[in-house]
């Protein structure tokens, strides 16, 4: 079997990077569609034992968007990969 072609190692680098990119966009919607519902006061599932529900779920809206945020330089370095990868082809 013939090795790769640069254009084909290319063209499979930016078709991966584009598929992360997505990937990490879906999770940033969904992370933020339970941020909102986490503020409009529908926690959702209560799997736990605490009695201490608003804290609970203080908590637990902290976290989410502790996590909302910490998606954005994965996003933004996914682009800036594929802007790599475009300007080296």
């Amino acid at each position: 079997m013939a090795p790769p072609t640069p254009l084909s190692v290319a063209t499979n680098s930016i078709n991966r990077l584009l598929k992360e990119e997505s990937s990490y966009r879906t999770e940033l919607a969904t992370q933020q569609r339970r941020v909102e519902k986490l503020q409009a006061g529908g926690g959702g599932e209560s799997d736990d034992d605490d009695d201490d529900g608003v804290g609970n779920m203080e908590f637990r809206l902290r976290q989410e968007a502790s996590g909302k945020t910490s998606d954005g330089p994965e996003v933004e370095a996914a682009k800036d990969a594929v802007a790599r990868a475009k300007a080296s082809s």
